[in-house]
Order: C-alpha cells, then structure tokens, then sequence
C-alpha cells in the first residue's frame, strides 16, 4: 500500500486542529469551564440512571453492589447540581439541544434515504 504522501499532511493537520483548540480553550476559559460546569450535572444524572437500570434490569449481575454505589453517588451529585449550577446547566441544555437535534434529523433523514435505496 502506498503512502502517497498523505500521512504527513493528516499528522499536521491534526497537530494545528490541536493546537488550534488547546489555544482557543486556553483563550475562551470561562466559556469552557461553564460548558463543563452545565455539562457535568446531565451527564451525572444520566450515570446514575444507568447504573439504577442495571440493578433492577440484570439480576444476574454480580456486580450489583457496584452498580449501587454508582446510582447513590452520582445521581445525587447531578441533582444537586442542577440545584447548584442551574443557570449553567440550563445555558447547556440550551445550547446542545438544538445541535443534538440538528444531528440526529440528518442520521435519521440520511438513514431513511439510505434505506428508500435499498428498497428500489
């Protein structure tokens, strides 16, 4: 298989998208440290429902106990804060949520094309 050259540009390219980002995070600290603030208490939320799901789905599990400790922990820290950092989870919700629905219309509108091909 030949390189063709390919592999240099793709390396600094990725490089500068790299360092393109660690600059504009570095810059924009505030906006990131707010995304994460507003990001964790969702992401808290969904870990513990996870992991509730999975004690009362699998009773096989032989790690229930684990499971336990992951729904007592992280679903109060996410409901605490959403209680916390209200403001910064709504400004997330706010903001992902249309991006998230935006991507999944187009996987759900190229997946129905795909299959309306596949069907002729």
């Amino acid at each position: 298989m030949e390189n063709n050259g390919k592999r240099p540009r793709h390396i600094i390219g990725g490089v500068v998208v790299f360092a393109a980002g660690l600059f504009l995070g570095l810059n924009n600290m505030l906006y990131v440290v707010e995304f994460i603030k507003g990001a964790l208490q969702p992401v808290f939320i969904i870990m513990g429902l996870t992991a509730a799901a999975a004690i009362f789905l699998n009773k096989e599990n032989s790690l229930r106990w684990l499971n336990a400790v992951i729904a007592l922990v992280f679903l109060p820290l996410g409901v605490y804060g959403v209680y916390d950092e209200y403001y910064a989870t709504m400004d997330f919700i706010n903001g992902f949520l249309p991006i998230l629905l935006v991507v999944v219309g187009l996987v759900a509108l190229a997946h129905g094309i795909k299959q309306i091909g596949k069907e002729s």
